[in-house]
């Protein structure tokens, strides 16, 4: 009875072991290839242009910040206690909207950076899954992600770049 078990095991575990599939494996620099995306440019410069927006926008209200400190500070003395709270309270508001408007900055530059990128990253991901998919690879990894890669371990990042369009 145990022999019987025991064949009957091996008999289904090689039956199973057989109709696996082979696993192709393969790695793809996705970063060389984003730094070489002709769009790439033109979403950098575009990011760079809205962050210069954005930083004349606050060397403005750092100006405006500065004067009215500067005022308060050489008329304080002579000014009524009424008069004084309110420069001081004109202040704070300012320095509060600074703050506001610095954070909701970063925000946005980040959304238009994000929305500017997306359509590169996801052409390159259409053209990672159109290469894995023409040559059967199973699974694609990113190149900066692995710990080791053999010698003989397949790069699909030039087949990627041509189904880009992008010279080597």
């Amino acid at each position: 009875m145990r022999r019987l078990v025991l064949v009957l095991v091996l008999c289904v575990s090689s039956v199973f072991v057989f109709s696996q599939k082979a696993v192709k494996l393969a790695h793809v620099d996705v970063q060389a290839i984003f730094g070489e995306m002709p769009e790439k440019a033109a979403a950098t410069k575009e990011v760079e242009d809205y962050a210069k927006t954005l930083e004349d926008q606050m060397q403005v209200m750092y100006k405006e910040y500065e004067s009215k400190m500067k005022e308060y500070s050489e008329n304080k003395d002579n000014w009524s206690a009424l008069i004084r709270q309110d420069k001081e309270e004109a202040i704070m508001s300012l320095q509060q909207r600074i703050q506001n408007f610095q954070q909701q900055a970063e925000t946005d530059l980040q959304n238009r950076e994000a929305a500017l990128l997306e359509p590169i990253t996801n052409k390159i991901k259409e053209a990672i899954n159109t290469v894995a998919s023409e040559q059967g690879f199973t699974y694609v990894y990113d190149k900066t992600t692995l710990l080791y890669t053999s010698p003989d371990a397949t790069d699909i990042t030039n087949d990627v770049k041509a189904k880009l369009g992008i010279k080597k």
